[in-house]
């Protein structure tokens, strides 16, 4: 078992040097990282994460990924951090972009990592103002659950 998940990260991080060296985006690191954390690998994603949240670009994906898999291995701190980070950054951004349904989406899925239910349903609702064909009623009524055990 060990050695398969030993296997799959150096794959995986061959795979981004590879693409790194050939001058390629990201991306295909960031769709690796994705179908590890739907298998439940967690600390493999993490370290494909923190490959590409190394070179500084501040890639809010990347960053909110990492905070949902640092949640998952119970890393609180990490997940907090992480999450607080992807708040600023957005509310950089909206300030170029306020009209960016994604950013709010974002900003929500981070609120809701924070356990700030009401503002991650402000913003997700907004996402959903701004782009009626999101699909985010999904997450929105998960938000609105969570809310309510809080209460």
């Amino acid at each position: 078992m060990l050695k398969n998940k030993i296997l799959v990260t150096l794959a995986v991080m061959a795979n981004f040097l590879i693409l790194f060296l050939s001058g390629n985006s990201c991306a295909s690191s960031q769709d690796d990282a994705i179908i590890l954390m739907s298998e439940g690998k967690w600390k493999e994603a993490i370290k494909i994460y923190d490959i590409i949240l190394s070179t500084g670009n501040g890639n809010i994906p990347a960053l909110l990924n990492r905070s949902k898999a640092r949640k998952e291995i119970k890393d609180v701190e990490g997940s907090a951090e992480d999450a607080k980070r992807v708040v600023s950054l957005v509310k950089k951004e909206l300030k170029n972009r306020p009209d960016d349904y994604g950013l709010y989406f974002f900003a929500g899925q981070a609120h809701g990592l924070l356990e700030n239910y009401n503002l991650a349903i402000e913003h997700i609702e907004k996402s959903k103002e701004l782009n009626p064909k999101a699909p985010v009623m999904a997450i929105l009524k998960r938000l609105k659950m969570e809310r309510a055990k809080t209460k």
